[in-house]
């Protein structure tokens, strides 16, 4: 069996990883993708809950961390009362990563619309079926 590690010695927490995937608003599958990890592995890391973590695993969370890190995270480690967290490196990479949800929530919605008006004309062009009586 390999040898076990206990997770204050891991650095980011799963969790770190999920709300800095969530600062970047990318998917497990796309940072799967651009971090040339499997989608599992991420899964793996991002869902861990136990006590230890097998140290091959350590190996990954490593290198996914300084992946992420350039991609403009930082990860906050905890001090006195206050606990970890993660943050944009600067507030440039946030304006751009905040742009391009924006953007990306604005295409997404005019989608909607022009499907939502494409139904409502297809309704409209549609012959009544005569009532069976």
């Amino acid at each position: 069996m390999a040898k076990q590690l206990d997770m204050a010695e891991i650095w980011p927490t799963p969790a770190l990883f999920r709300a800095a995937r969530g600062l970047l608003g990318i998917g497990q599958e796309d940072l799967a993708e651009k971090s040339g990890f499997a989608r599992k592995t991420i899964i793996l890391i991002e869902s861990h809950v136990g006590v230890t973590m097998d140290a091959r695993r350590e190996v990954v969370v490593r290198e996914l961390a300084a992946f992420l890190e350039k991609e403009g995270i930082e990860f906050v480690r905890p001090r006195g009362k206050e606990g970890a967290g993660v943050r944009f490196v600067d507030q440039e990479r946030e304006e751009k990563v905040v742009a391009k949800l924006r953007a990306d929530l604005e295409r997404r919605k005019a989608e909607r619309e022009r499907k939502a008006a494409e139904r409502g004309r297809k309704s409209r062009v549609r012959k009544k079926k005569p009532a069976k009586r």
